[in-house]
């Protein structure tokens, strides 16, 4: 959770430590080809420029984030690192990386392996900031911004969202 202060305000540092993330994680993917997960058009019927922003950018990384880092990512881990300690988080991590990644197999529209990478290296990362700050907020600014950078470069290359 975000830390509140006294007077019920939200310390921004968590955001703005989210956003930097995102950005150092797209720098590492347009170094890294591997990680690379390409920008290779579709067109998508029936949605609006604005109605993808809001389902790419907004919605899809709370989603995401709330489902596979509160939900999944917390309830393994205290399953397995009850049992094997560190090495139980460290499966927790494999495992949820391993099921983002096949989610996100048809979301890129790159070959399988392409975003079977970019997918799980994204996972592990956004895994790690969550470990780290311990705030959901953290990876969803981190996923917001990929995204958000994401969609911006395929819309401004091609018109149309992958």
């Amino acid at each position: 959770m975000a830390t509140i202060d006294y007077a019920g305000i939200y310390h921004w540092n968590n955001y703005f430590i989210g956003l930097i993330a995102g950005a150092i994680f797209l720098v590492l993917n347009s170094l890294i080809p591997i990680l690379g997960m390409g920008i290779l058009p579709q067109i998508a019927l029936g949605w609006t420029q604005a109605s993808q922003l809001l389902l790419i950018v907004i919605v899809a990384p709370i989603l995401e984030e709330v489902f596979f880092l509160y939900i999944l990512y917390n309830t393994t881990n205290k399953v397995l690192s009850s049992k094997l300690g560190l090495m139980g988080t460290l499966i927790a991590a494999l495992i949820i990386a391993f099921g983002f990644s096949i989610y996100h197999l048809n979301a890129y529209g790159v070959g399988l392996v392409a975003a079977f990478v970019g997918a799980f290296a994204f996972r592990l990362y956004a895994i790690a900031l969550y470990e780290w700050r311990h705030d959901l907020i953290v990876p969803i600014a981190a996923h917001m911004f990929f995204n958000a950078v994401y969609w911006g470069i395929t819309f401004l290359s091609f018109g149309v969202i992958v």
